[in-house]
């Protein structure tokens, strides 16, 4: 028997679908590849996405943003002049999206400067996903950035 065109065009095929195949059983059970979601409770929290924008609308409001500082020591957040003087209550959410082991949450513990220091220990080097939420008077206030630290 002869080879032709046809042939070839089969040969093609079954190691093109091979290779596919063993990509896909590759990247499934890889622990390199699993990325995780930020929550188990996806559904629920984009129902409360609504109060989360009413928030940040709250935060666009003030005079300043919060503002973060990447030095050795950590990640500094610095709160806007408009709560000087004032009491502040809240929490830092910290997200990893490559681990999820490594999320964690803090209170808001702002010193005399209206700043606050999330240590090196807590916060090791990568991509991290930062969601401060306080509230100051009666009123919820939230920002949201990516930091690579």
């Amino acid at each position: 028997m002869k080879f032709n065109w046809g042939h070839g065009i089969a040969i093609f095929l079954i190691i093109f679908v091979s290779i596919t195949i063993g990509v896909v059983i590759k990247i499934s059970t890889d622990d390199t590849y699993n990325h995780e979601l930020e929550y188990d409770n996806y559904y629920d929290v984009e129902l409360k996405y609504q109060a989360e924008i009413d928030k940040i609308n709250n935060a666009k409001e003030l005079s300043s943003t919060v503002k973060y500082r990447i030095s050795d020591k950590g990640i500094t957040l610095t709160f806007p002049e408009d709560f000087r003087g004032e009491k502040v209550t809240g929490s830092i959410e910290m997200l990893r999206p490559s681990k999820k082991i490594l999320d964690f949450n803090m209170p808001v513990v702002l010193d005399d400067n209206l700043e606050m220091l999330i240590p090196t220990d807590k916060a090791i080097e990568g991509m991290w996903k930062i969601k401060v939420s306080w509230n100051s008077n009666g009123k919820d206030y939230l920002f949201k950035s990516s930091i690579r630290r």
